[in-house]
């Protein structure tokens, strides 16, 4: 799959590509990693996102590998997870070893409104 425009409801946001030989040669690297994808993975699937908007800036490609099978334990409650609830998800599974005082400094929250 390429994703090459914004989707607003998964929070992706995309740079509009601009006509020219950069463009011409991230669209040649993306043909030829994914004919090599194919090629060598039988297991995973593929995500491709082009210019899209990361806390840093806007990368021209990013790949995703990633295996099919997460979508059959996929809960109806994570299926509900609004954008903002699954990045404060992702953020607190990525930083489950900070102490609680920082955990909510980083997002500001009170402690009590957390629990």
């Amino acid at each position: 799959m390429i994703f090459d425009h914004n989707i607003k409801d998964i929070g992706l946001y995309t740079r509009p590509s601009t006509q020219g030989d950069e463009l011409d040669l991230v669209e040649d690297f993306i043909e030829y990693y994914i004919h090599n994808f194919l090629k060598s993975n039988k297991t995973n699937n593929l995500a491709i996102f082009v210019e899209p908007k990361v806390a840093s800036g806007f990368p021209d490609i990013v790949f995703a590998s990633y295996s099919p099978k997460i979508l059959e334990n996929w809960s109806e409650q994570r299926e509900n997870l609004e954008t903002g609830q699954r990045e404060k998800k992702q953020y607190i599974q990525r930083n489950t070893n900070k102490n609680y005082s920082r955990l909510l400094f980083r997002n500001h929250a009170s402690k009590k409104r957390v629990e």
